[in-house]
């Protein structure tokens, strides 16, 4: 099986003639994450420059950044260079903050947490929001992006993750009793994108605190 690596270069291959209809994935950087903080990571937030919320985290409800091991997401953003806020949260309540780091298309990004990025914990709270895949389609990247921002930012698939038909993927969104709006792209085997807003609020959840979100061929874009 192919992973999105693989299926990313063949898409680059084929670039000249995808890019008359469809997304273009020779936009896309890579960021890599690595944890040298001596202890897991169990949240990690990589918020747009432009934004004032944190967004999603992007480890989910699943995923966690062991100590010593990195991971690597795809991200998204408008020009040469943009600025993003990076915040990590360890298995011990412990919170790393990097302000305004620099994002450009020179290199691919890494991200070195440490402990000396130390800051006070936010005391956040979380809903779970789960995508399901209610396509025929499998979805190579989903972006969800605050939408007081003019980028996409990150990719909540790592770059080894896909969404297949009919599966789902849980993320954990912070929540302090206001809405918060948020854009979503998927973007799928065709390189089709699939866009819809969310609003993130506990009256949306279903009885279990989840709030299940489909990704249906409706929000197909033209």
């Amino acid at each position: 099986m192919r992973n999105k690596k693989q299926i990313l270069i063949l898409l680059i291959m084929l670039l000249p003639i995808l890019s008359l209809f469809s997304y273009d994935p020779s936009s896309l950087n890579r960021v890599t994450f690595i944890n040298k903080t001596g202890a897991d990571i169990w949240y990690v937030f990589l918020s747009p420059g432009d934004s004032s919320e944190w967004g999603f985290d992007i480890l989910g409800s699943e995923r966690v950044l062991e100590n010593n091991n990195l991971l690597s997401f795809y991200v998204f953003y408008p020009n040469y260079s943009d600025n993003f806020d990076i915040m990590a949260i360890d298995e011990n309540g412990k919170t790393f903050v990097l302000y305004e780091k620099e994002f450009s298309d020179d290199e691919e990004i890494t991200v070195l947490i440490t402990s000396g990025d130390e800051e006070d914990n936010p005391g956040m709270e979380f809903i779970e929001v789960e995508f399901e895949n209610q396509t025929d389609y499998e979805m190579l990247y989903l972006f969800v992006s605050p939408t007081d921002s003019e980028m996409w930012g990150v990719d909540m698939m790592d770059e080894e993750q896909t969404l297949y038909p009919y599966d789902t993927l849980s993320l954990l969104a912070p929540y302090d009793d206001e809405t918060v709006s948020y854009d979503v792209m998927a973007v799928d085997e065709d390189m089709d994108e699939y866009q819809f807003t969310l609003n993130v609020n506990w009256d949306y959840t279903d009885d279990d605190g989840v709030l299940r979100i489909p990704i249906e061929m409706s929000d197909l874009s033209e």
